[in-house]
C-alpha cells in the first residue's frame, strides 16, 4: 500500500462495534473499502482465531459487494451440506475429487458430479460470504481503517449480488448480542407505548426468521407494545434486540394513543456505546498511481503514515458513534476507483426489489381458486367472529371483568396461536383470521394500558364494551365529525365537497336530521331547479320525523319556488317566520313571491278589462 495513502476514517470496535459502523455506512450510502484488523494478544488467541490479521470489506452504497478474509469461512461444499444440501459422502466425494489429479475448483467439480446445480450452488456462495463477514464480528479488540472512494481489492472477491448489511447486523446480534445498558434504555424509553412501522420501512431486509417465532408478523399488521410482542417469541431477549436494531435504524416509531397526542415520529436511541470523541479527517490523499491500488501484503499491512490523534469534537454522527466522522468519498482520480470501467460495478439493490429481475415465463393457465367460504374453518372463523362482537373484552380471554394485567398477557400468547393470520390453514383463510385476531388484538392492547382500560371500564360500566357497542359510538362520533366537516366547507362555499361528505354520511345514518338538512342547503346553492324534487323529498322527511323549524320549511319553500309553484311556496315562507320572526332570508323570500304573484295579478286584471287591450295597444304606440 502506497504509504501517501491515508485512510478517512479509522477507530477501535471497543468503541464503535462493527454493527455501527456496517450501519452508518448504509445510511450514509458510502462508497469505498474498510480495512479491519483483529489483533489477539496471545498466541493462543491468534490460533483459535479464524479471522485474526486483516481483512477487507468493499462498499458500495452502503451494501457490501466484496469480501476478502485471512480464513474464508471453510469449503463452500462444507456450507451446502451445513444448509441441508449436501450429506457427509457427498462432501467427502468432492474433496476427493479435488485432491485427485485434474481436480479444479468446488463450483466445477459439484456441477461435474451432478451434486447441486447452478441455484444451489448460488445459495451456498453466498451464505458463505455472510459467513465470513459474519466472523468478524464480537471482537472488541480489532481496529478498522475506512478509505473513501477506492477499492483495496481491485475488483477481485466480489459477490454475486450485493450484500445488505441490515440482514447481516441482525444475524451478528443473534451470536454477539448489543450492549446490555442500550437495549435496557431502549425498553425503559418506550415503556408500555405500542410501536409500529414508519411509513417507508425496510423491515423485511432484516431478514427475522423463525427465532422471533410470530413478533414480526404481528408488528407488521398491527401497533403492539413490546412485552406483547416479546410473548409470541421463544426467547424473548431476541424481541428486545429486534426492537433496539429496528430502533437504531429508524424503522419503528410510538404509535399514538386515543388519549395522548401523537408520539415523537421516531425513538431516540442512545450511542452504544457512550459516544467517543469525533475524529479529525486527514486532508485528502494526493491522486494514487494505479499500481499501487491492490491488497496490502502480510509485510504492509497498514504501514501507512498513521493519522493524527483524534480530536474531541461535538454533534452526534447519527446510528453510529461519532468516530466516523461524515466524509464525502473523493472525486474518481485513478483507473483504481470504484467507479473504474475496469471494476464491474454491481448496484447496491433498492429497497423492495431484487438484484436481479427474474425472467419473464410464459403466464400459466389461470387456476381456478376454490370456495373458501365452504372450508370448515372458515365457517368457525366466522361463527367465532360474530360470538366476538357481543362479548367484551374479558369474556374475549375467558377472563373476569378485575383480572390483573399479567392474565391477560399470559392469555393472549393462546389466542395467537390459534388465531394469528400465520396460522389459517390456507392462504384464502387468512383475511378473515385477520379480522379475528385484529379484534383480540385491540383487546389486549386496551386492557394492557393503564389510561386505555380506566376509559374502557368506563364504557362497560355505562352498559358498552361489546365490539358490535364501540361501533355504533365510533359511527356516531365520525357522523358527528363529518356534518362538522361539512359545516365548515358550507362556510367556505364548497357545496360540492360538503355535498360529498354528506352523502356519506346519509349512507351510514339514513335519518340524520342535521345532515338532512344541510345537504338540502348544499344542492340549493348548487342548481335548486335540478335538486326541487330531492330537496322536496327530504324536507317531507324531515318533517314526517320531527316537527320541523323554521329552516324545513325555508329550504322547502325554496325548492317549491325554483318548481315554480309560488303559493305553496308562500305558506312555507310564512310558517318558517311565524316559528321564527327573526328569520331574514324567509322575509326576503317571501316579499319577492308577494311581489310576484301581486304582478301576477295585475297582468291578468288588466288583460280581462274591456279598456285593457286598448290601453295595451295605445300604450305600444
Amino acid at each position: 500500500m502506497s504509504t501517501a495513502m491515508k485512510p478517512t476514517a479509522e477507530g477501535t470496535f471497543q468503541k464503535t462495534p462493527l454493527a455501527n459502523v456496517l450501519l452508518y455506512s448504509r445510511e450514509r450510502k458510502m462508497t469505498g473499502s474498510l480495512v479491519i484488523t483483529i489483533q489477539p494478544e496471545t498466541a493462543a488467541e491468534m490460533a483459535a482465531l479464524d479471522v485474526a490479521g486483516l481483512s477487507t470489506l468493499v462498499l458500495e452504497q452502503g451494501a457490501i459487494v466484496a469480501v476478502q478474509t485471512p480464513a474464508q469461512g471453510g469449503s463452500l461444499s462444507a456450507v451446502l451440506r451445513d444448509r441441508g444440501d449436501l450429506t457427509d459422502d457427498e462432501v467427502a466425494a468432492v474433496q476427493h475429487a479435488l485432491q485427485s489429479p485434474g481436480g479444479t475448483d468446488e463450483v466445477s467439480t459439484l456441477l461435474r458430479l451432478g451434486l447441486a446445480d447452478m441455484k444451489t450452488i448460488e445459495r451456498g456462495i453466498h451464505a458463505l460470504s455472510r459467513r465470513r463477514v459474519l466472523a468478524l464480528f464480537g471482537h472488541t479488540r480489532g481496529s478498522y481503517a475506512y478509505y473513501g472512494g477506492v477499492d483495496l481489492l481491485g475488483g477481485a472477491d466480489r459477490l454475486r449480488a450485493p450484500e445488505d448489511v441490515l440482514a447481516v447486523v441482525w444475524q451478528s446480534f443473534r451470536s454477539h448480542p448489543p450492549d446490555d445498558a442500550a437495549v435496557a434504555g431502549i425498553v425503559e424509553k418506550l415503556g408500555a407505548r405500542a410501536l409500529r412501522l414508519r411509513d417507508g420501512s425496510e423491515f423485511d431486509r432484516f431478514e427475522f426468521g423463525d427465532e422471533l417465532g410470530l413478533a414480526p408478523t404481528q408488528l407488521r399488521s398491527a401497533p403492539s407494545a413490546l412485552e406483547q410482542l416479546a410473548g409470541l417469541a421463544p426467547d424473548p431477549s431476541l424481541v428486545r434486540r429486534m426492537v433496539y436494531l429496528l430502533a437504531l435504524t429508524k424503522q419503528v416509531e410510538v404509535a399514538p394513543t386515543a388519549s395522548a397526542p401523537p408520539a415523537q415520529p421516531g425513538l431516540t436511541v442512545p450511542p452504544v456505546p457512550p459516544a467517543a470523541p469525533a475524529m479529525t479527517v486527514p486532508p485528502r490523499p494526493p491522486p494514487i498511481p494505479p499500481s499501487a491500488v491492490r491488497a496490502p501484503t502480510t509485510g504492509e499491512q497498514l504501514k501507512a503514515t498513521p493519522p493524527p490523534a483524534p480530536t474531541p469534537a461535538t454533534g452526534s454522527t447519527g446510528v453510529s458513534s461519532p468516530e466516523i466522522p461524515i466524509v464525502p468519498p473523493p472525486r474518481a482520480a485513478t483507473p483504481a476507483r470504484v467507479s473504474s470501467p475496469e471494476i464491474p460495478i454491481v448496484p447496491a439493490p433498492r429497497v423492495g426489489s431484487s438484484p436481479t429481475a427474474p425472467p419473464q415465463r410464459p403466464s400459466s393457465p389461470a387456476v381456478e381458486k376454490p370456495d373458501v367460504t365452504q372450508h370448515p374453518k372458515y365457517k368457525e372463523a366466522k361463527a367465532h367472529l360474530a360470538r366476538l362482537e357481543h362479548r367484551n373484552y374479558f369474556e374475549m380471554f375467558d377472563l373476569a371483568v378485575d383480572a390483573p394485567v399479567e392474565e391477560v398477557r399470559s392469555a393472549f400468547p393462546r389466542i395467537a396461536a390459534t388465531w394469528h393470520p400465520d396460522r389459517a390453514p390456507i392462504t384464502e383463510l387468512q383475511p378473515v383470521f385477520e379480522e379475528v385476531f385484529a379484534l383480540y388484538n385491540t383487546a389486549y392492547t386496551t386492557l394492557t394500558q393503564k389510561d386505555a382500560r380506566a376509559h374502557y371500564l368506563d364504557s362497560l360500566n355505562a352498559g358498552g364494551g361489546t365490539p358490535a357497542s364501540l361501533k355504533q359510538v365510533a359511527a356516531v362520533l365520525d357522523t358527528v365529525q363529518d356534518v362538522h366537516r361539512a359545516e365548515i366547507l358550507v362556510k367556505r362555499r364548497d357545496f360540492a365537497e360538503a355535498e360529498r361528505v354528506l352523502r356519506r354520511v346519509l349512507a351510514a345514518s339514513a335519518d340524520d336530521v342535521a345532515a338532512i338538512l344541510l345537504l338540502a342547503q348544499c344542492l340549493i346553492e348548487l342548481d335548486p331547479t335540478r335538486y326541487a324534487e330531492e330537496v322536496i323529498g327530504f324536507m317531507a322527511k324531515v318533517m314526517q320525523a320531527t316537527e320541523g323549524n323554521d329552516r324545513s320549511r325555508f329550504l322547502l319553500g325554496v325548492a317549491l319556488k325554483a318548481k315554480g309553484d309560488l303559493p305553496r311556496a308562500r305558506a312555507c315562507f310564512k310558517q318558517a317566520l311565524e316559528m321564527n320572526p327573526n328569520n331574514i332570508e324567509a322575509t326576503r323570500e317571501l316579499r319577492i313571491i308577494e311581489m310576484r304573484l301581486q304582478q301576477r295579478k295585475d297582468e291578468k286584471a288588466a288583460q280581462n278589462s274591456p279598456f285593457g287591450g286598448l290601453f295595451n295597444k295605445l300604450m305600444k304606440k
